[in-house]
C-alpha cells in the first residue's frame, strides 16, 4: 500500500516543531474555512507533495517548521457521466438520392453536413448544409458526386455519428466554422 501524499483536498494534520501545537487543515482550492486552508497559501504550497514523518519549512515573516503527523487522501471525484446525446435522425443521401437531399436541405438550413473527402487520404468534412463547399450547382441541391453524405440537424449527434463510422471526428469546413 501506497504512503498517501498531501494534495489539494486532502486532510493534513501536522505539528507545530515551536510550540509542540497540533493543527488539522483540509487543502481547498479556494473559500477557506473551518480548518480549510487554500491550497495557495504559503503552508499549502510547502505541504502539497509531501507525506507522514516529513518537515516542511513555510517561508513568512517568521518561518515555522511542521512535522506531517497523518494525511488522509483527498476523495476521488465522482464519475462524470456523460450528457446523452440530443435525439436526432441522421439522413444518408448517395447517387439518386437528389430530390430527398434537396427536400432535407431546404427543411434543415441549421442544420450540418459531413461529406466524404475528394481522395482516399482525405477527412470526412463537417459543413453547415447551405454550404457552398458541398457541391450544391446553386439553383438546386443536386448531388455532385457519388459519395454519401450524413445529413443532422444535430452537431452533436453528427460528430458522434462520424466518429463510430470512421473512428474520428470529422474536420470541421473552414468557410462554415472559420
Amino acid at each position: 500500500m501506497s504512503t498517501p501524499v498531501v494534495q489539494v483536498g486532502a486532510t493534513v494534520s501536522v505539528e507545530n516543531q515551536t510550540t509542540g501545537e497540533a493543527r488539522t487543515w483540509t487543502i481547498v482550492r479556494a473559500d477557506p474555512s473551518a480548518g480549510e486552508i487554500s491550497a495557495a497559501t504559503p503552508v499549502a504550497q510547502a505541504l502539497i507533495g509531501r507525506s507522514v514523518g516529513e518537515t516542511v519549512t513555510v517561508a513568512a515573516a517568521r518561518p515555522t517548521r511542521y512535522r506531517i503527523t497523518a494525511v488522509v487522501p483527498a476523495p476521488k471525484p465522482p464519475a462524470i457521466e456523460p450528457r446523452p446525446l440530443p435525439t436526432a435522425e441522421i439522413f444518408v443521401f448517395g447517387p439518386g438520392d437528389d430530390d430527398a437531399y434537396e427536400n432535407w436541405v431546404r427543411l434543415h438550413p441549421n442544420g450540418y453536413v459531413v461529406k466524404p473527402g475528394d481522395r482516399v487520404t482525405d477527412d470526412h468534412i463537417l459543413h453547415h448544409a447551405e454550404c457552398w463547399h458541398l457541391g450544391l450547382d446553386g439553383s438546386d441541391f443536386t448531388l455532385r458526386t457519388a459519395k454519401p453524405r450524413s445529413c443532422c440537424s444535430s452537431l452533436r449527434v453528427l460528430e458522434h455519428h462520424c466518429r463510430e463510422e470512421t473512428g474520428s471526428l470529422p474536420r470541421r469546413c473552414g468557410t462554415c466554422f472559420g
